[in-house]
């Protein structure tokens, strides 16, 4: 008898109470068909201008806040909150005063490696 693949469940609030110290840690990543990440910046932490040419991403803010930089805007996101970022959207992060910690989810890819300031 072959097993159906089991449901991963994580404690975010665990995650998110062991952060470790510095501008940016990935708290937590899995995936085979969908890439799903946690990430903690510190406050004032930026992610300069990147974008994803292929895919869509979809970012949520589970605490605190960022700036989302996107064609000359900036918008401030709070938590709870959830941002589409359609393929192609050129967009920078920068984490707000206390911080900020998000999930994102997107189809697997290679190459994108944004830079942390």
């Amino acid at each position: 008898m072959t097993s159906s693949p089991r449901a991963e469940v994580v404690d975010v609030a665990a995650l998110l109470a062991t952060r470790p110290d510095g501008e940016r840690a990935v708290l937590w990543s899995a995936g085979n068909q969908l890439q799903t990440n946690v990430v903690s910046l510190a406050p004032g932490a930026r992610i300069d201008a990147h974008a994803e040419p292929a895919l869509d991403v979809t970012l949520a803010v589970l605490v605190g806040a960022l700036e989302l930089g996107q064609d000359g805007l900036v918008v401030d996101v709070r938590a709870p909150a959830v941002v589409v970022l359609p393929a192609g959207a050129r967009r920078s992060l920068t984490a707000g005063p206390d911080g900020v910690s998000y999930l994102t989810a997107h189809r697997p890819r290679t190459g994108m490696l944004p830079t942390v300031r």
